[in-house]
């Protein structure tokens, strides 16, 4: 399914921090994992219920604000 000829070592899953987007974001997790099993998987986690966008405009400097959210980002395996 994910088969690429570059070398990707983390990715980062920023989906809605609601039911819909967590349940997205493990699903898509799993079939990472087994797929691409050396890859780092990451889950930004945007305060409940915003987006990327809204957090993005509500939360000044932007730019400082989602490198932070990148930085806290939860592991979701052990790769």
């Amino acid at each position: 399914m994910f088969r690429a000829s570059y070398s990707i070592e983390k990715l980062f899953i920023a989906y809605d921090n609601d039911e819909g987007g967590n349940k997205a974001a493990s699903e898509l997790a799993e079939k990472l994992q087994v797929e691409l099993p050396q890859l780092q998987i990451y889950r930004v986690q945007f305060p409940e219920g915003v987006d990327a966008n809204e957090y993005a405009l509500k939360v000044k400097p932007a730019q400082q604000s989602l490198e932070r959210l990148l930085r806290q980002a939860k592991p979701m395996n052990n790769a």
